[in-house]
């Protein structure tokens, strides 16, 4: 079987035309995977993004903590340095009050005997 040179020339358009369409086809596909695959990256970027915020949140929730934990610490040990000092202050008053009663008692012993001798 012999074929015209236009024949020829038709089946070379046509398998040109279908190579090319297939071509199309394989880029077409190769944009719609690498389209898919930026998506994709978008989203991860964007999750990360997200996380990034969460541990910058948290880290700064962390920092609040610790600072308002280490004012309340400075607050206990001078309450605490108050209590001590008020203990010390009552110890020296009860001394005191120790000290007048014995005081009391020897001058009452002494004034009862006073008034024992006037009788």
């Amino acid at each position: 079987m012999t074929l015209d040179p236009e024949t020829i020339l038709a089946i070379l358009a046509a398998l040109v035309s279908s190579g090319t369409a297939i071509s199309l086809i394989v880029t077409n596909r190769r944009n719609a995977d690498i389209q898919e695959r930026n998506v994709g990256l978008q989203e991860l970027v964007a999750v990360n993004q997200g996380y990034g915020q969460l541990v910058d949140d948290l880290s700064e929730r962390i920092d609040g903590l610790t600072a308002q934990i280490k004012t309340n610490e400075a607050e206990i040990a001078g309450m605490k340095l108050e209590l001590a000092e008020s203990r010390v202050e009552n110890a020296r008053l009860q001394a005191q009050i120790q000290k007048l009663q014995a005081e009391n008692r020897v001058l009452r012993e002494t004034l009862a005997e006073l008034q024992a001798e006037r009788c």
